[in-house]
């Protein structure tokens, strides 16, 4: 029969287990533990059955021979001349039974020829071998003990002369002492004299005192063990034989009804998913199956057949579908990838700088989002900071938000103010499609010297600001209109002074307008508790507590907006952010090589400086660019520094600790040629309309940290430096 299932076990083998040998393993199961069941019920109902037997044997012998006794012999009469004597003794006396000096005292009654009459009676009866002890004894519930009257056994070991007295349960004397003639009394117990007995008998006379004699008949239990483990032998015998035959015949049944069925099905799902893996045209994998059990598995498989043909026709057309959603995700998954690297999201962003410190993220609604900040370097002694927010949302929105941020950096690094930045930008944006998007942008310049703040704010949120001695509080600049909007607007601008601990937070709409699940917004209120509860942290300590207090009032309430902060905080001349000349003095040089300017040199100028930087354990990110540098200077050098001629170009490493800075400095002999005194090309024109050159060198100034140009010895010094973690 074909197996239901096949997994493969932890050492690669396939590990096979049919329904057949379940069914048959558990119907075996439930017979074997029926028929221990029965067999405990059985053994427990024989064993009682028994016992009772046994007790009414023992009982109606001592009635007959009380009523032989009662014809020929008063046996009350040595009853009680037996425990006139028990009762007189001391206790000291009684404490000596088992000795000859103990039973003399009894002597004289057991002459007594009607004693001896009494004991034949009673040996009579015990030679009947219905019960094992036949015997007259006393219940003397003063001493609670049985005093034996008449003992008709022939066990010198187990005997009890006249007068012989044995300590009893006070459950055995209260059993018989207290019988009302009804039913049957009896009592067992398990001695190392006697063994396991069941003890019965019947009065012979009234009460002495508190005594009273019975006639006793004990029988053993050991025949009742033999005739039970007898029973329980040919009862398991008998059960085990059934059992199996019923559970043969249940497990067919069963496997007829089910294995079998759901094998076919097991088969029919094996063979689909392999035609399927082959692209094989069989689509008949259930329909064809022969299954008609009027049940549940005759209902399953015709549910597999409809589940076939709905596959089937569901697969025709979730090809196109699932084609097009691919290109879809692939695209936005570069379009956000794209968006995150254009972003500053390295942090600390300026280590080696103590005159200020900034942090800033952004979460977009959807995959990729129309804010942006940005955050750079104008010049040593000049810090730009941009944060925007662009109309709409996806893709379209990201890509004009890459175009706007582009050119507003561009505009800055270029030397424009911040009102002259915008009034560009906008002008430029009005002239371009731009689908009638628009974008609010507040940018501002931070003079790290004085700390002098020079913003300008089309259309965008006011920004917050903390003063050294105080907490968070909103400044109400003034607004100029969004960028994109009206061509030809003149943006002003106005001046904030820093003192050293100052902070700005600045923010877009997505963060006051966060929305919880009763549409309630977070609002200004909100977010100034939220800053001014962490205004003495970190600038990323103080986006932090903002992110974290939104997330509590949001909830699980959709995002439906972008969401981005910039902190930034002045620290002024708390310590000068230049190195000094010490410092520069102990910069480890680590590479120093003359090579031919040619380009083919260029991948052994590369290969010789990444070396070193994996020494360095360089970041990727930071490595990548720095190649990309060393491309474009070198072949710059190669191609245009000799005209045409042949001559080296020489290329020095050097590390400062301190700033976790390399520095890499070409020099060439050539044409005198100063690359940062170029401007750069206007990347917001179409390419046929753009003046050749210049990209490169504007790649370089936009990824390292510092471009420098030097012309002494007759050489061109061109030094690029680069923080690598």
């Amino acid at each position: 029969m074909s197996e239901i299932s096949e997994k493969p076990s932890a050492d690669g083998k396939k590990n096979k287990r049919s329904i057949s040998a379940r069914i048959a393993k558990a119907v075996f199961t439930g017979c074997f533990v029926l028929g221990i069941v029965l067999l405990m019920i059985s053994v427990t109902t024989y064993i009682y059955e028994l016992s009772i037997s046994q007790i009414s044997t023992a009982f109606n012998l001592s009635v007959s021979a009380r009523e032989i006794v009662n014809r020929n012999v008063d046996a009350s009469i040595f009853a009680e001349q037996v425990m006139d004597v028990y009762y007189g003794m001391t206790d000291e006396e009684r404490s000596k039974v088992g000795t000859d000096e103990y039973y003399e005292k009894f002597e004289e009654i057991g002459r007594d020829y009607g004693y001896r009459q009494l004991k034949m009676i009673l040996s009579d009866f015990r030679n009947t071998r219905v019960a094992d002890y036949i015997y007259i004894g006393v219940f003397d519930r003063r001493t609670h003990a049985l005093v034996y009257v008449v003992d008709t056994d022939l066990n010198s070991d187990t005997y009890c002369p006249i007068g012989h007295w044995e300590k009893v349960e006070d459950r055995e004397v209260d059993r018989f002492l207290n019988w009302d003639g009804t039913g049957l009394v009896y009592d067992y117990g398990d001695t190392d004299k006697y063994g396991y007995m069941f003890t019965s008998g019947v009065p012979v006379s009234g009460m002495i005192g508190d005594s009273k004699a019975y006639i006793l008949t004990d029988v053993k239990a050991a025949s009742l063990f033999r005739k039970a483990l007898w029973f329980v032998i040919n009862f398991t015998v008998a059960l085990a034989v059934i059992m199996i035959i019923l559970s043969l015949l249940i497990t067919r049944r069963m496997n007829k009804a089910v294995a079998s069925p759901l094998n076919k099905i097991g088969t029919a799902t094996r063979n689909y998913v392999r035609d399927k893996r082959d692209h094989a045209e069989n689509k008949q994998h259930f329909s064809s199956l022969d299954i008609h059990t009027g049940d549940e598995l005759e209902s399953l498989c015709d549910t597999m057949a409809g589940m076939e043909k709905d596959l089937d026709e569901y697969e025709q057309n979730l090809a196109s579908i699932t084609a097009e959603k691919e290109r879809v995700e692939t695209e936005l998954d570069l379009a956000s990838r794209i968006q995150s690297d254009m972003l500053p999201s390295e942090f600390p962003a300026f280590p080696e700088r103590t005159d200020f410190d900034i942090y800033a993220i952004m979460n977009p609604a959807r995959e990729v989002g129309g804010d942006f900040y940005d955050f750079f370097l104008i010049d040593h002694d000049r810090l730009g900071i941009v944060i925007a927010d662009v109309s709409g949302k996806g893709i379209p929105a990201a890509l004009f938000m890459m175009v706007t941020k582009s050119m507003i950096q561009t505009a800055l690094l270029g030397g424009a103010g911040a009102a002259e930045a915008l009034t560009n930008v906008n002008s430029q944006i009005c002239k371009s499609e731009h689908e009638g998007m628009f974008v609010t942008v507040w940018a501002g310049i931070l003079d790290l010297r004085t700390g002098v703040l020079t913003a300008s704010n089309a259309g965008h949120e006011y920004p917050i600001i903390k003063k050294p001695d105080g907490g968070f509080e909103v400044l109400k600049d003034k607004h100029g209109f969004v960028i994109g909007g009206i061509d030809g607007l003149k943006y002003k601008e106005y001046t904030v002074e820093l003192k050293p601990g100052s902070k700005l937070f600045l923010y877009t709409d997505g963060v006051t307008e966060a929305t919880d699940k009763n549409k309630v917004l977070f609002g200004m209120d909100r977010l100034e508790r939220s800053v001014n509860s962490a205004a003495d942290g970190t600038p990323e300590e103080i986006i932090d507590t903002v992110r974290k207090d939104i997330d509590v009032f949001v909830g699980e309430a959709e995002q439906f907006d972008d969401m981005t902060m910039v902190c930034a905080e002045y620290a002024g001349d708390k310590k000068d952010a230049e190195v000094s000349d010490m410092e520069e003095v102990m910069n480890k040089v680590l590479l120093d090589v003359t090579e031919k300017a040619e380009i083919k040199n260029v991948t052994v100028v590369t290969a010789l400086i990444d070396e070193e930087l994996e020494k360095l354990e360089c970041s990727m990110k930071a490595q990548m660019q720095i190649d990309i540098a060393i491309d474009e200077l070198f072949s710059n050098i190669a191609k245009y520094a000799y005209e045409g001629g042949e001559g080296d170009a020489r290329v020095i490493m050097t590390y400062c600790e301190a700033r976790n800075e390399v520095s890499i400095t070409f020099v060439d002999h050539g044409v005198q040629y100063d690359p940062t005194a170029q401007e750069d090309p206007d990347i917001t024109l179409p390419a046929e309309k753009r003046s050749i050159g210049g990209l490169g060198i504007l790649l370089v100034r936009k990824s390292m940290n510092s471009l420098e140009y030097e012309y002494k010895d007759n050489s061109n010094w061109l030094t690029i430096r680069k923080v690598i973690k």
